[in-house]
């Protein structure tokens, strides 16, 4: 509710002042440089698998999000900064869910000693998201994206040579 009032606002100060903002909603990023241990499941995931940590998985691990690689999103950003036509919102995300249960069994055949409990969700956590990009593919064009076997895989080497 309160990103959605500041894109209100945003869009409010842009027509009283002719500016042409660009507001992004992005979906749920993961790969090298995150370092919050808090949030972001397949970071936390692969840190926890790597320091032989077990991992909490709020409800059932059956929920589905979008997951995004870094330089997926870092390409997608400097397309869209750089289109000096587009100004409004967009959704930012890969197009594709996976669960949290996919995300563990892509890790645990890097890492099988991945140890995980469940435990009660959240009232306060999505357990399905799932980003539109239509907008998206029509401003870019054809993207590639990195797919999450690759993306989990690449950022298990950069955790491992961070905890080295």
């Amino acid at each position: 509710v309160i990103k959605l009032a500041i894109e209100k606002y945003i869009m409010q100060y842009a027509q009283l002042y002719n500016i042409h903002p660009m507001v992004v909603r992005l979906s749920n990023p993961y790969g090298p440089y995150h370092y919050s241990m808090k949030q972001g499941i397949v970071n936390v995931a692969i840190h926890k698998a790597i320091t032989g940590e077990t991992l909490s998985i709020w409800g059932d691990g059956c929920g589905k999000k979008d997951y995004i690689y870094v330089t997926d999103f870092v390409d997608i950003l400097f397309k869209l900064v750089h289109d000096q036509n587009f100004s409004g919102v967009v959704n930012v995300g890969s197009g594709r869910t996976a669960a949290v249960n996919d995300i563990v069994r892509e890790i645990q055949c890097n890492i099988p000693s991945l140890k995980c409990e469940h435990i009660q969700a959240q009232t306060f956590d999505v357990s399905n998201f799932e980003l539109d990009i239509t907008k998206l593919k029509i401003i870019i064009g054809k993207y590639t994206f990195t797919s999450l076997t690759d993306g989990i895989a690449r950022t298990i080497q950069w955790e491992k040579e961070r905890c080295d």
